[in-house]
């Protein structure tokens, strides 16, 4: 609770103001007359008690004073009343909600939701995690592929030894799952491996950004542009076991060429060249 000569300042304007808690600051009121016409301004001298950081563009277009004594200084009937704000369940309604409200409105009026105001930083965070899935696909492409081309190598080496079973009665369905196993075995050891270590840097990212922070005296992340100054980190089960899931199924189609490729191996020329 702040007293009618109080003011709480957002921390980029303290910053552009140059002020610090106990300083005084001058707040500038317009004054509009009976006729709708703007008068002189009027000034009131207030107290810094407070700076409120929350990030973006906000510490620069917040600031906090008494309602009542707003009232006054601005010349408006007691308890009058200059809007409405609503909080709802569902935030992602409000611009439904908005609109709704604004057609059953009998008077004119100005309905204002925070998708208008801070959308585009919910667009811009909406547009990094497609981005990011994007990269998660094509590191798991890029691991396929490594897949494939271990077992094309192996498959070369191995020609004598493939010629071999099968001039013995191995069926070639067999060599098929031989090395289906082997690239699919490969692509589980590196799914676990890269799981477990990503599980406990997202657990611990938060110190380690503060570690990382503190031994380099740089901030890797400007709150006035990403709204934090640290790395917020949580865990979905669910995310966990569909990425673990489709880096396993990605494994195992990566090793259905070379196995095939494996399995086409004549024995006669092999040996003939041998």
């Amino acid at each position: 609770q702040i007293s009618e000569h109080q003011i709480v300042l957002g921390k980029g304007i303290a910053d552009e103001v140059q002020a610090k808690v106990g300083d005084e600051v001058q707040l500038m009121l317009p004054q509009v007359t009976a006729d709708g016409k703007l008068a002189s301004h009027k000034h009131v001298s207030l107290t810094v008690v407070a700076i409120v950081s929350i990030g973006g563009q906000l510490d620069y277009q917040q600031a906090w004073v008494d309602i009542g004594a707003l009232g006054q200084w601005l010349n408006y009937p007691q308890g009058a009343v200059q809007g409405f704000a609503f909080k709802i369940a569902d935030i992602f309604t409000a611009p439904t909600l908005s609109r709704e409200l604004g057609n059953m409105a009998t008077d004119y009026v100005y309905m204002l939701d925070w998708f208008r105001t801070q959308g585009h930083l919910y667009s811009d965070i909406q547009m990094v995690r497609s981005i990011l899935y994007l990269v998660l696909v094509l590191v798991l492409a890029v691991a396929c592929f490594n897949i494939v081309a271990t077992l094309v190598m192996a498959v070369r080496e191995k020609q004598g030894d493939i010629a071999i079973l099968l001039t013995m009665g191995m069926p070639r369905r067999r060599i098929v799952k031989a090395f289906m196993w082997l690239g699919w075995l490969n692509g589980l050891t590196g799914t676990l491996v890269g799981g477990v270590v990503g599980l406990l840097l997202a657990w611990q990212i938060e110190p380690l950004f503060r570690l990382i922070t503190s031994l380099t005296g740089f901030s890797l992340l400007d709150s006035s542009i990403y709204f934090v100054d640290y790395v917020p980190s949580h865990i979905e089960p669910m995310q966990v076991v569909m990425t673990i899931g489709i880096a396993l199924i990605m494994s195992l189609l990566a090793t259905i060429y070379p196995a095939l490729s494996a399995s086409k191996v004549q024995p006669a020329f092999v040996l003939g060249q041998r």
